[in-house]
Formats: C-alpha cells, structure tokens, sequence
C-alpha cells in the first residue's frame, strides 16, 4: 500500500454550493487527512477560489450567458467531452498537483479520461450518483417538438449506455450508491466487483442541526412530504393520483421541488383536472437549509418512485433523512427502496405506479397508530444507531483511497 496520500481533485458539471454528496465525501476524505480540491461552474456569485470546509472550491469554468452555455451542453452530450473543461482542467491538474480526478457522475468522465491522457500518472474515480443512461432518457420523456427530438437525441439510451461501457472499463475505481447499482454494473459491462465500491446516500447526523426555523405541524392534517425533483421518474403523478382516491380523509399531500417547466406543467393539470387544490400543496424549490424543518412538520415521508431501470439502481438521500427525523415512509416497489424498508421495517411499501396501492398504503398508517410509532422508531434506530448511516459510510470512502494507487502492487 502506497504510504502517501494522493492529492483529489474532485470535478462537478454544476455550481457549488450545493451538492450534498459532494459535501459528504469532501468532509469525509478531509477528516481522513486528504486535500480535496473541486473543479465546478462559476455562479457568477461567489469567489472564482474558496475554502468551503476543508474543501477547496475552484470555480473556474464560467460562461457568457445561458446561451453560450447551453450550446456547450449540448456539445458535451454529443461528444461526450467538455472542450471548454480542458484549459481549465490543465491548469487544475498542475496548480495543485493533482493525483485523482474524483469524478461526480457521468457525463464529465470523458472530459477527465481526455486530461488523463496528458498525465498518464492520474488516476480516474468515476462516482455514478445514478444510472445515468436510463435517467437522462426518462428525464426527457414529457418534451414535445423540435426541443423534444433534440433531447431525445442527446440522450437516447443507447448511446448513453455504450458511453458507460467505455467509462467504466477505462476509469481506474467505481463508485456506486447502492448494490443493486454495482450488480447490474458487473452483469451488464462485465466489470470485476474489486473495481467497484458502494457509497450510498445515508446522512450525517448533523443534518438534524442544519434547520434555523420552525415550522408548527398541523395537527388537523395528516401530511405527506414529497421532497426532490420532478420528473417522470420520480413517480409523482402515482401519488397525486392516489389523493384523488384520498380526498374524504384529512390527509394532505406537500410537494417541495421542482423539474423542467414541461414537467412541472403536467402535475399542475393533474392537480387541478383531479380538484386536488386542497389536497396537494406545490411549495416550489426550498433551501436545503429549510428540508429538516418541512420534514418535521410533516407526518409521512413519500418516495414514489416509478419502477425502470433507473430507480431500480439508486437510492435518494431524502429516503434516509425521513428516517433520521423519525418519519415513517411510504415508498414504491423500486428495487433498493423496497429493500431497505423491508429490512428495516421503517414504513409500507405500494406497487409503483398503482394509485390504488399507494393510497392503501397511506391508510395503513394514517388508521394504525401503533404501526405508525414503529415505523417512526425503526427509522431512527436504523439512521442514528444502525448501519444506515454517513460516518461509517464515508470511512468506507477513505478505506477506498487509502488503497491508492489502485495495482496489484498497492
């Protein structure tokens, strides 16, 4: 095993703040006495370098305007690398003597696996935060017209897939967020499990302290919480569908998020073709500081994900919030999700896409209080007590890199 500790450069397509994943990991592999760095786009906001704790954000990827940078999007989806990333990128490598490009999600591996061929010594981690092929298609699924047949283009599946192959045969270390991701991984690209490593989305305590409000609960309603983004995937249509079905309970549905403007649409004809105005509240985008105060004024946490070859191969970090707050969960038959609430009996699971199912799900716990305080109680034990949580989550992450450089030798 290598005695020195490689320097990582970690590279995110968006700006940051936020990105709770990436948070988690910087704070995990700086305890563990890593110099992280992180290469991300400009806001136009913030300093172009900032210490972030421990965290050293370079934000010098920067665009002219939302034009100019959704025309190169639209070229490093094609091509599958970012041309403009590359100057920056150099300059990145050599400032800070980069050992590892720490790569968060897909579509930037080719762009680290372009630099690499410049410094034959780096090594490339490629963290898949999902099955990005099959979530990008999903992702386009409502868009109509020209716009719709440019997307569907970009992200058609095949391509998406074939790219995946590539990366991970040429990237030197996987990340996964959840087993059923490294399995199809290894069965669908044949790549060997010692490559391939499980990080998964559990929270850090500390998310308990993140709130600065209040939020009373009603104690007339019961509440659903949906927190996270729309898309088709994210099988919101399956529970407003399953209020309708609920609409003589006191029982409301609260929707925090938000998704293109396509999508967004959609849910709203939903609501309002079911008369649902009174049954489910749209809050929009919320601060990620607000997410622990919405969750305990709610009562149930919902993650009714559809069931594909996406959802089947990730797991959202708002699954294990709900349980640290100590709220019961309703969630569909997706593969990692039925999973895990099974065997830590922390809530009900419906058949996804089946409206009926969800709101019977609903009414296991709105009717039986005792199931309802076990649920509630299994959550917290298994986030705060058990094995669901961050900090052994990110020593497994450090553990990861303490094996660097990844050979035989090592």
């Amino acid at each position: 095993m290598s005695q020195r500790k490689p320097i990582i450069g970690m590279l995110l397509e968006t700006p940051y703040p936020p990105d709770i994943r990436v948070e988690k990991e910087a704070r995990a592999l700086a305890s563990a006495g890593y110099r992280v760095h992180l290469l991300c786009v400009s806001d136009g906001k913030r300093p172009a370098h900032e210490t972030i704790d421990a965290l050293e954000v370079h934000r010098t990827i920067a665009y002219s305007g939302t034009l100019i940078r959704q025309l190169r999007l639209i070229e490093t989806r094609w091509r599958f690398v970012a041309r403009e990333w590359l100057k920056s990128l150099e300059a990145f490598i050599q400032n800070n003597r980069i050992d590892v490009l720490h790569v968060h999600d897909l579509p930037l591996v080719g762009t680290a696996l372009t630099a690499r061929e410049c410094h034959p010594g780096i090594k490339v981690v490629s963290d898949l935060h999902e099955n990005f092929a099959a979530g990008a298609a999903a992702s386009v699924a409502y868009e109509k017209g020209l716009r719709g047949w440019l997307l569907n283009k970009l992200y058609a599946y095949p391509r998406w897939h074939a790219f995946e192959h590539r990366a991970l045969k040429e990237s030197d270390q996987v990340i996964a967020v959840v087993d059923e991701m490294k399995s199809r991984l290894i069965e669908q690209h044949k790549v060997g499990p010692e490559k391939i490593t499980v990080i998964s989305n559990y929270e850090d305590p500390e998310f308990l302290n993140l709130a600065d409000e209040e939020i009373p609960k009603d104690r007339d309603l019961f509440t659903l919480s949906y927190i996270g983004g729309f898309s088709p995937a994210r099988g919101l249509e399956t529970a407003i569908r399953g209020m309708a079905l609920l609409r003589n309970y006191p029982i409301r549905l609260q929707v925090v998020g938000k998704g293109t403007p396509v999508v967004e649409a959609a849910y709203r004809d939903l609501i309002a073709e079911n008369g649902l105005h009174q049954t489910v509240e749209l809050l929009g985008w919320q601060p990620f500081k607000r997410v622990p105060a919405l969750m305990r004024a709610a009562d149930v946490g919902v993650v009714p994900h559809a069931r594909n070859e996406q959802t089947d191969n990730t797991i959202p970090h708002k699954l294990f919030q709900y349980m640290m707050i100590g709220l019961p969960l309703i969630v569909s038959t997706a593969k990692p999700l039925a999973r895990i609430i099974k065997n830590h009996d922390t809530g009900e699971i419906f058949e996804a896409g089946s409206a009926d199912s969800f709101a019977e799900s609903v009414l296991r716990l709105f009717n039986d209080k005792a199931r309802y305080a076990h649920c509630s109680q299994q959550g917290i034990k298994a986030t705060l007590h058990g094995p669901l949580n961050w900090p052994s989550e990110g020593r497994r992450l450090a553990a990861l890199y303490d094996h660097y450089p990844w050979t035989q030798e090592s």
